[in-house]
C-alpha cells in the first residue's frame, strides 16, 4: 500500500517566498509600480510527497475556478481534492462529509462522536497518515530548518 499524505492548501502555497530567489506560481493586481500585489508561492511539500511516491490528497474549500490554485490542482487527481464548502468559515456538516469522504476512499474506520474537523484530521496519525507539514520541501539548492 501506497504512503498517504494529506495536505491543506496552507501546506501546498504561501504568500511570502519560502526562500531567497523564489518565484511565485501565480501573481495577481499588477500595481502602477510595477509589482504584483498578491503572489502565491509553492512551499515545495507538494512536488515533494509526489516525487517521493506518496498518495496525495488535499482538502480544499472549493478551488475550482481560483486561478492561484490551478497549477497545484494539476499536480493532484481530481478525485483527490476534496472539497469543503464552509471550511473557512468551520462549519461542520459539509467538513465532516469531506472527512466521511476521504476516510472511505482510505477504507478508515468513521467515528461518529468526532464532531470537530481538526478531531479527524489529528485522528489521521493513528493510521500511519502524515500531514502536509511533515513533508520536507523539494526546492533545489534550499534546505529547510
Amino acid at each position: 500500500m501506497k504512503q498517504v499524505v494529506v495536505f491543506l492548501p496552507s501546506e501546498i502555497y504561501t504568500m511570502h517566498p519560502p526562500y531567497p530567489a523564489a518565484v511565485p506560481k501565480y501573481q495577481l493586481n499588477l500595481k502602477a509600480d510595477g509589482e504584483y500585489e498578491y503572489k502565491y508561492y509553492s512551499t515545495g511539500r507538494l512536488e515533494a510527497a509526489i516525487a517521493a511516491g506518496y498518495e496525495v490528497y488535499v482538502l480544499n474549500a472549493t478551488p475550482e475556478g481560483r486561478p492561484y490554485a490551478e497549477w497545484w490542482l494539476a499536480l493532484v487527481p481530481a478525485d483527490h481534492v476534496l472539497s469543503i464548502d464552509g471550511f473557512e468559515t468551520m462549519e461542520s456538516g459539509s467538513v465532516n462529509d469531506a472527512f466521511m469522504e476521504l476516510y472511505s476512499k482510505l477504507g478508515l474506520p468513521w467515528n461518529e462522536n468526532a464532531k470537530l474537523w481538526p478531531t479527524h484530521l489529528y485522528a489521521l496519525s493513528n493510521y500511519n497518515i502524515k500531514r502536509g507539514y511533515q513533508i520536507e520541501p523539494l526546492v533545489a539548492g534550499f534546505i529547510h530548518n
